[in-house]
């Protein structure tokens, strides 16, 4: 045999060899893979046969931002979310906590506004929100160096401004006001840090859609006569669920996962109406068939007012550190009290362990009054308290997602990211025990 006969039988052999491991390979990753490759129906019962993607179980510590003009004032009574400006700012302060205006949280926010701002409306926030600091990457390497595996940001909070080009949000959107797609640019460099993404969409809308005290676009207060309260989808104009929840919410939310393809969507404001009048079925059929994150993306449970806890890929506990399902579920809050900015937590920063006092590391808020009197009081928890609570969190089986609240002009509080650091040094270490972890056999229940 000729070398030009050996080369050529040689060469025919590594093709077959090649050809074989290829088959081999992908009937190990048709083994292997989630079986996520069904049609799915627009009902519980089918949505919830879905099983979740592996990657939100192996990551298992994830980082939320809470993010908008309400940044710019920054400001909420201790213990109140400072994202809820929009809220509370003109509830009226002439009865503050009486029974004719019992939204007595609000009463600090409506009173710091008065006298820091006078009439000034809300929406002026929008046009001065121009985070001139913000750099994406920035952000991602703090977060990476934390130890986060996955990022998600507001795209949209209940104020009703977009931080991406929505179409359905003219002139209140980021692109429209100072130039810049805001969210675009976080998803991007969370990309090119080989990060897991992730969308957070509110329901709620103070100016369009919303419960409680609304604001007009004049920024005048109106009590809401509109709000379905306890499951009941009574009280809304004719045609309404046709205005916003088909012409609005849905083209936004299939327009962000078009647009970013999000390995993380993250409802709220699942109070806004029931899941058949926020149309949330048909959409997560079509996200589960048909759209181009159908085999990657996880949701959470908030997509309707009585979903929480019932239906969802992932339950989520909101600062309750103690909660445990037979289902994925993940511990979310803050550093401090507030997802938002509040400069009322940063005036004086004193961080202590999650578990100290009452149980969570801050003074008990039942009512959300300010508690600056109290000595006992925790402003942010500590690394120690991270660790403490990322760990007690793996054990039963869940994540950690862990909020951070920007500036208005676009830095990461040093309250935040000193502490989040530290656990990210700790990871270095004993990240084996975290990422991937089933969760202790005997410890959810």
């Amino acid at each position: 045999m000729c070398i030009r006969d050996r080369v050529s039988t040689q060469s025919t052999g590594v093709r077959r060899i090649a050809k074989m491991s290829r088959l081999l390979f992908g009937m190990l990753m048709l083994a292997t893979a989630p079986a996520l490759a069904e049609d799915y129906q627009p009902t519980w019962s089918s949505l919830d046969s879905r099983p979740n993607p592996p990657w939100y179980q192996q990551a298992r510590f994830g980082i939320k931002i809470h993010w908008g003009p309400y940044s710019v004032p920054g400001y909420g009574a201790l213990g109140q979310y400072a994202e809820q400006y929009a809220r509370f700012y003109r509830v009226g302060t002439e009865d503050c906590g009486t029974a004719a205006n019992p939204i007595s949280a609000g009463c600090d926010t409506a009173r710091l506004h008065h006298a820091a701002y006078g009439d000034r409306s809300y929406l002026e926030f929008e046009s001065e929100f121009n985070p001139v600091l913000y750099n994406a990457t920035e952000w991602v390497e703090v977060f990476k160096a934390g130890g986060a595996q996955y990022i998600y940001m507001t795209a949209k909070h209940s104020d009703g401004f977009a931080l991406w080009p929505s179409a359905w949000r003219t002139g209140r959107n980021s692109v429209d006001t100072i130039g810049r797609d805001l969210f675009g640019e976080l998803m991007g460099a969370v990309e090119q840090a080989g990060l897991y993404k992730g969308v957070f969409y509110e329901i709620e809308d103070y100016f369009r859609f919303g419960c409680s005290y609304q604001i007009n676009a004049s920024g005048q207060a109106l009590q809401s006569v509109r709000c379905p309260w306890g499951g009941s989808d009574e009280g809304f104009p004719d045609g309404f669920a046709a205005d916003y929840v088909v012409g609005t919410l849905i083209p936004e939310l299939k327009d962000l996962v078009n647009k970013y393809r999000p390995h993380y969507l993250y409802a709220d404001g699942d109070w806004s109406g029931s899941d058949d009048f926020l149309r949330t079925k048909p959409f997560l059929a079509w996200l589960f068939n048909e759209s181009p994150v159908k085999d990657i993306v996880v949701i959470n449970d908030r997509w309707g007012n009585t979903t929480r806890t019932h239906h969802g890929g992932t339950y989520l506990c909101e600062y309750d550190p103690t909660c445990k399902y037979n289902h994925a579920f993940a511990v979310t809050q803050g550093f401090g009290k507030s997802f938002g900015y509040n400069r009322n937590e940063e005036k004086t920063v004193k961080w202590c362990d999650w578990n100290l006092v009452n149980g969570d590391g801050h003074c008990p808020v039942s009512t959300a009054v300010s508690y600056a009197d109290a000595a006992e009081c925790c402003t942010h928890t500590n690394t120690s308290g991270l660790v403490s609570l990322l760990a007690r969190t793996v054990s039963k089986g869940g994540n950690l997602e862990l909020n951070l609240g920007p500036t208005g002009d676009g830095r990461l509080p040093e309250s935040m990211t000193v502490p989040l650091l530290g656990l990210g040094r700790w990871l270095k270490v004993n990240g084996e025990a975290i990422y991937g972890s089933q969760g202790f056999p005997f410890g959810r229940s």
